[in-house]
């Protein structure tokens, strides 16, 4: 592949060779996937390990006997510090793999013609439901206000209060207003929004634990990440002692937003378990560390895949005191789960772990998705 050559380092022979009989095209995406991976300082097995896949599978990807998921590609391209002119590159080599591939592969590009046209027909359709779904958010969010005034009546829950110390959205709202130079107005709509999403949470030392669900329907552009961080500060600030944010599942998302986090939410008050180069391990030192009464807040940032979230629930489960644990589980994905899936049921098992969590979802979808029952709205205007 253009612009990517094997180091001298790497051991010829490391890689099995590619099968002559495989389809042209299919080769070509081997050869190609493997010229990016030989710029990498490892092995197969300790990159795999890395990516918490296993040898076998990247070998029989970078032979072409299986056409990996794209996960796999966007992964790779990024630990090896790619351009976007490769990136273009290999998507067309994938797509043409793809028409290759027997049965049910073979009409890939007709299938893609009619996928794009029965899109169009559905972004025209969407757009006579944006006015309905827009003033639905709005009786959404007003149901939402009235059930949680109820409860506050009826003496069921109290209302956490604004910090009366609020260092770390301090730190983050000078951060906003003199690194990033945003505009006041933007900082104050997001002071306004992230008081209203953390009112909704349950007082960190109640004595009856109460698990508040708010969805956050934002525009693509509006700076979830500004709102999430905003959300995360004020959540540290009034308490929790547990924060995990979700990413989507791609390394690069993931790592841009634990930078972005980590870069204003430090110091000696913040333990944070994952970092820019590494997702979740099992760091049991540091759940050891995690205690209801504890000054520290630990923080993690980890993809929302099934992989990840099966090693929190089993760690977590093993964490003395958790049912006590204020804490909040931050999804920022975007996208909603299909109800019932392995992720959801695994977002669901760290929820029962932990009473005291607070669950938030960011959507970037209008309110027609999936909307769990007493789960808050608020709708970021663009």
């Amino acid at each position: 592949m253009p612009g990517y050559q094997c180091p001298v380092n790497k051991q010829p022979g490391e890689l099995s060779p590619i099968s002559d009989g495989l389809h042209p095209a299919r080769r070509k995406l081997a050869e190609a996937l493997r010229a990016v991976f030989g710029t990498l300082p490892v092995s197969v097995r300790k990159y795999a390990a890395s990516q918490g896949l296993t040898a076998s599978n990247v070998t029989r990807y970078l032979k072409g006997d299986v056409l990996p998921p794209e996960t796999f590609i966007a992964d790779l391209l990024h630990e090896a510090g790619g351009r976007p002119e490769a990136a273009a590159e290999l998507n067309e080599l994938y797509r043409a793999a793809q028409d290759a591939q027997p049965r049910g592969w073979g009409n890939a590009t007709r299938l893609r013609r009619e996928v794009a046209e029965a899109t169009r027909r559905a972004q025209s359709a969407q757009q006579l439901l944006a006015a309905a779904a827009d003033q639905l958010a709005v009786a959404q969010a007003r149901i939402s206000d009235l059930e949680r005034e109820c409860e506050i009546l009826r003496g069921h829950r109290r209302r956490v209060p604004r910090a009366a110390v609020h260092h770390y959205w301090d730190v983050f709202q000078r951060s906003c207003l003199a690194d990033q130079r945003m505009p006041a107005e933007y900082v104050a709509a997001i002071d306004q929004a992230t008081d209203w999403i953390v009112e909704q949470f349950d007082v960190p030392d109640s004595a009856e634990p109460f698990q508040a669900r708010v969805k956050i329907l934002i525009p693509v552009g509006a700076g979830k990440t500004a709102y999430a961080t905003g959300t995360v500060a004020k959540a540290i600030d009034s308490g929790y002692r547990l924060v995990l944010v979700l990413s989507p599942p791609f390394n690069a998302f993931r790592t841009q937003l634990q930078s972005r986090l980590s870069d204003v939410l430090g110091g000696p008050g913040v333990l944070w378990l994952t970092g820019d180069h590494h997702d979740y391990r099992k760091v049991s030192a540091g759940f050891e560390l995690l205690r209801p009464s504890h000054d520290i807040a630990s923080l993690l940032v980890v993809k929302r895949t099934a992989t990840i979230l099966r090693r929190l629930v089993k760690d977590i489960a093993d964490v003395p005191g958790r049912q006590e644990l204020p804490a909040l589980i931050l999804d920022t994905d975007g996208g909603d789960l299909p109800e019932g899936s392995v992720t959801d049921r695994l977002i669901e098992d760290l929820l029962r772990l932990l009473p005291r969590a607070q669950h938030v979802r960011f959507a970037d979808t209008r309110p027609a998705a999936r909307r769990t029952a007493h789960e808050a709205l608020i709708s970021i205007p663009a």
